[in-house]
């Protein structure tokens, strides 16, 4: 891309996970030595957060570390052979010139933001890990906590906690399990009304392996006694747990931008951006992926295409063409509930696989082989770096609106 203009530019790209890694490694590519990239994080790796249920769940705790590895690579590794810059550092706040660290100041011409957003444990990071160890430790005390009770509550009935909860079951036959989902149905997001063949899949898949109990339509609300006991909203059932999942909600991580830019948050404190991912009022500071108040489902896979359309604008922008609109992406779903059942949702009504289950792939280990290999093969795209450009930009044209 040697047509670019010589003015020198810099983009600076804050957080390191699904859309800005994808981000940096894209814009990479362009060629002007007047273009400089920055990437800051406060952790020196990438982790690619929907396997972590996977790894967590892992037989062994040999195994664990082995699968997380395999999910968190070095962000020096990743960018060793690329014109980025990374830059460890804890983000205090932005101006409209400069990224304020911790301990230092980053100049920029252009700014990105992906920081993402914030989950409750073992699910996405908190912000004091920073290395792949403390990741470990991290999830290992989850781990630990989940193996020595024999009950586990797990609250929210989405992707996240309807897969958490089939795993569990799978791995662990002699455990009781407790979901309760305020919603009517599970999944209640993804079409195809793939909630009903979750419920089902845990009634009859896991009947003789494990007790799992279904609550829907109701909140799982704290016991007044205090002794870590619940009690649901509306049929007053006790539950009493020996460990508690959360499974819902997510908080932007857009604490830094209070000081200076406070007009543009949203009342959850989502970045307010347009159609071409432009912060309000900013013309040279963009948002995209979890943190953002894009409409799109907050997914790896949206980050991504999220990404990729920036990236398209910005070398349009930068050849003196007009940038696109960004319409949205074809959602597709994969869902695990354990080593033989697995559900797929694609967007638009086109397709939809409910209830994959044992006679359709009796050697499955994670997940129905197709819904696995699909997670699999999203994983393997978004840990390859440059190499997978290609399929990258194939997901980009087949998927946005």
């Amino acid at each position: 891309m040697s047509t670019h203009s010589d003015i020198p530019l810099h983009y600076v790209i804050l957080g390191a996970g699904a859309a800005g890694t994808l981000l940096a490694l894209e814009l990479s590519k362009i060629t002007s030595p007047s273009f400089r990239i920055t990437l800051i994080d406060n952790k020196d790796f990438h982790e690619f957060t929907p396997s972590i249920i996977n790894v967590l769940l892992q037989p062994t705790t040999a195994e664990l570390r082995s699968r997380l590895n395999s999910i968190c690579p070095l962000l020096a590794e990743m960018f060793k052979d690329t014109r980025v810059e990374v830059i460890k550092g804890v983000i205090k706040s932005v101006t409209t010139e400069e990224v304020i660290l911790q301990d230092t100041k980053v100049p920029y011409t252009h700014l990105a933001i992906c920081t993402g957003s914030s989950y409750s444990a073992p699910y996405k990071l908190s912000l004091d890990i920073e290395t792949v160890e403390q990741r470990y430790d991290d999830l290992l005390r989850s781990r630990n906590a989940i193996e020595s009770t024999d009950s586990i509550l797990c609250i929210g009935g989405g992707p996240v906690g309807v897969e958490m909860v089939g795993e569990l079951a799978a791995r662990y036959p002699e455990k009781s399990i407790t979901l309760v989902h305020s919603k009517p149905e599970l999944l209640e997001k993804i079409p195809g009304n793939l909630g009903a063949d979750a419920k089902a899949s845990f009634e009859e898949e896991y009947a003789h392996k494990a007790v799992v109990k279904v609550i829907l339509d109701e909140k799982a609300l704290p016991s007044s006694n205090g002794d870590g006991s619940y009690v649901t909203s509306k049929t007053n059932q006790e539950l009493h747990p020996g460990h508690v999942i959360f499974s819902r909600g997510i908080a932007p991580n857009s604490e830094f931008m209070t000081a200076n830019f406070p007009n543009c948050l949203d009342d959850q404190k989502y970045i307010r951006v347009d159609e071409f991912f432009q912060v309000l009022d900013q013309t040279n500071i963009y948002a995209i992926g979890d943190v953002s108040n894009n409409p799109d489902p907050k997914l790896f896979f949206t980050a991504h295409m999220q990404a990729m359309h920036l990236c398209k604008n910005i070398n349009a922008q930068l050849s003196g063409k007009q940038p696109a609109p960004y319409k949205g992406s074809r959602i597709s779903y994969a869902v695990s509930l354990g080593p033989e059942v697995g559900l797929l949702s694609f967007s638009d009504g086109i397709l939809t696989i409910r209830g994959v289950r044992r006679m359709l792939f009796k050697k499955a280990r994670r997940g129905s082989r197709l819904a696995m290999f699909s997670k699999h093969m999203i994983e393997k795209v978004s840990l390859t770096g440059l190499p997978a450009s290609a399929m990258n930009n194939i997901l980009y044209y087949t998927t946005t609106k």
